[in-house]
């Protein structure tokens, strides 16, 4: 393939959002390049430290900036007095005290260091039986929010060239453009030499096909479109039966390209394919997509229903904007919100939310707002409301009665509308931890491992300890 042909295919395919842009691995996945450790007890308690410590930093800086927001800019002594007895350490005050506006200036740069610091890098090991010792250090460096990897496998180098594809962009009304998609790897495995290609949108691409991620028939279709990127990438064959599976013709070797395919989550994989609708091996988390004014079915939902019952595609697509309409104003008020602080994108983020189905509470959370809004437009502490909205909602000067009739409100108005809709079409939302290591095994076996699984809060100790047996 000449270079021009080369560059013309991969304009096209960043422009479809099939693929990205190129990056470094590193940029795409935190655990690239990092030397797996022994797992040991004293492995794990100097992870914990480590996040421990970051943490209390920024939880210092916001409550620093606290006790400088109290004063004007011309504070009295005994206000000095006060904020020092309160912990503000000397070296802030002096920064405060040397500058025009200094107060505010220095109590809005601790904000923005609180919330922008980096997490400290991912602790990688070498897993290990999981004794009562190492489980309980374990949990421990959950709860403190260490990012912990722990895989049989090398990570790959961090300076790897990759590009990240979106495999349900693939998938079309006719099924899967195997062709274009195999084009497409081709020549951006021929543009990087030695590089990598992640595989995301793999539960959105099932879910395209009509076919549902917690099915055995998922999970084989899963690992024949994994094997599909491999051929497509490297010039492996792809046989007959995987072909099969998927109702494409098999494709001979093309020859030997060096690269590397993997299946693994992406740090913020937005930035890089904005309309991908699922990472790594997770399934899909919500079929809800935005438009111009309303609520409506992402495009691997739509697909799913003209796969599966295209009968029930109209109805699903009306009962969608029925159940999406924000009910926010009428609960709490727009202007109200407004008025304390919340920005039209501040606004935006709860209504998707509440959209997709979260309760009041999880949806005025940290989590949903993020840290950027609300210690800067709220000047609020983010983590006091990691989980507690009703708190957050309490703190900017609404009543107990307010919240209750919220509550209420949007709980009358969504519930988890969207999966229902799916339900009733034959198609599953969301899905249990150990039906993603049977998807995730699947897709190591067509691929030869290269494989990471994120666990979080949904399966804890017991998925990593069914990922760890299931190798």
């Amino acid at each position: 393939m000449d270079d021009m042909r080369i560059t013309e295919i991969l304009t096209a395919a960043v422009s479809d959002g099939l693929l990205s842009e190129p990056a470094s691995l590193s940029e795409l996945f935190r655990g690239a390049g990092r030397q797996r450790r022994p797992l040991t007890p004293e492995s794990l308690k100097a992870t914990t430290a480590a996040y421990s410590a970051a943490a209390l930093v920024s939880v210092s800086q916001l409550a620093s900036a606290e006790i400088l927001e109290r004063f004007g800019d011309a504070p009295l002594n005994a206000d000095l007095a006060e904020a020092l007895a309160a912990g503000l350490p000397q070296d802030v005050l002096e920064e405060a005290l040397r500058q025009p506006g200094g107060f505010q200036r220095t109590a809005d740069a601790l904000r923005a260091a609180a919330v922008s610091a980096a997490a400290p890098a991912p602790a990688v090991f070498q897993p290990e039986t999981l004794d009562p010792v190492l489980e309980q250090l374990l949990v421990e460096s959950m709860h403190e929010g260490a990012e912990v990897i722990l895989t049989h496998e090398v990570m790959p180098a961090a300076g790897t060239t990759a590009r990240i594809v979106d495999v349900a962009m693939a998938v079309g009304p006719d099924g899967i453009e195997a062709d274009y998609l195999c084009e497409a790897l081709q020549a951006a495995v021929e543009e990087m030499t030695d590089g990598a290609i992640i595989i995301a949108g793999l539960s959105a691409a099932v879910m395209s096909l009509g076919i549902d991620y917690a099915s055995p028939e998922g999970s084989s279709v899963a690992a024949a479109l994994c094997s599909l990127v491999r051929s497509g990438a490297t010039g492996a064959a792809f046989t007959a039966s995987q072909a099969k599976t998927l109702g494409l013709e098999p494709r001979k070797a093309s020859g030997k390209r060096a690269c590397s395919v993997l299946l693994l989550p992406v740090a913020d994989l937005g930035a890089f394919l904005p309309d991908c609708e699922s990472h790594g091996t997770a399934p899909l988390a919500t079929v809800l997509a935005y438009g111009d004014e309303s609520p409506t079915l992402s495009r691997a939902g739509r697909l799913g229903i003209a796969h599966h019952a295209p009968e029930r595609l109209p109805m699903a697509l009306e009962r969608i904007a029925e159940s999406g309409e924000s009910d926010l104003d009428r609960a709490l008020g727009l202007d109200r919100l407004r008025d304390r602080g919340f920005t039209d994108v501040a606004l935006d983020k709860v209504s998707r939310a509440l959209g997709e189905g979260l309760p009041l509470n999880a949806a005025f959370s940290r989590w949903v707002l993020g840290d950027e809004i609300i210690s800067t437009d709220l000047k609020l502490a983010p983590e006091e409301f990691d989980a507690d909205g009703g708190g957050l909602l309490s703190a900017i000067g609404f009543s107990r009665k307010d919240i209750q009739t919220a509550e209420t409100t949007i709980s009358g108005e969504y519930g988890d509308a969207t999966a229902d809709i799916m339900a009733d079409c034959g198609l599953q939302v969301g899905a249990s931890p150990e039906a993603e290591i049977e998807f995730a095994t699947a897709c190591a076996k067509a691929l030869g491992g290269n494989v990471v699984v994120s666990v979080d809060g949904r399966g804890g100790l017991d998925m990593a300890e069914t990922a760890l047996a299931a190798g």
